[in-house]
């Protein structure tokens, strides 16, 4: 299994997919052109990190952060797979935990709604809301 790393661009967000450290990190802009091209790869490697875990057969703690200036609807719905498929894994394997953050700056309302909303849709996560100061 590899750790998956993509660069941000104006239209895509930074993604630190790292199984070794049980990291799976999405910061920036996310209104890719074609959104299935630019996260299909990220659905793929949660597949592959799910049969990494059934084998790893030991506890683990997966940190999932999430941190967007802005985020289309399009992106938004794969977003809600990728929660689903981390709520699949928790659900089959016994020994995981999963937190996930979601980061906003302080005062964001648009992209704290839309935490919340995909808190709703995957109930067995729970979600951790941060909010922090324009650097």
């Amino acid at each position: 299994m590899n750790k998956l790393s993509v660069n941000e661009t104006t239209a895509t967000p930074k993604v630190v997919f790292d199984y070794e450290n049980h990291i799976i990190q999405i910061s920036g802009e996310s209104r890719p052109e074609n959104v299935l091209k630019f996260y299909m790869p990220l659905l793929l490697w949660i597949d592959d990190y799910e049969k990494y875990l059934k084998e790893l057969k030991e506890n683990s703690t997966i940190a999932v952060v999430f941190h967007f200036d802005y985020i289309n609807s399009s992106s938004s719905l794969c977003l809600k797979q990728i929660l689903e498929k981390l709520q699949h894994i928790k659900e089959v394997i016994n020994n995981i935990e999963i937190m996930v953050s979601w980061v906003t700056e302080k005062g964001d309302e648009n992209m704290l709604e839309a935490g919340k909303e995909l808190e709703k849709m995957v109930p067995k996560l729970q979600f951790n809301f941060k909010e922090e100061a324009l650097n």
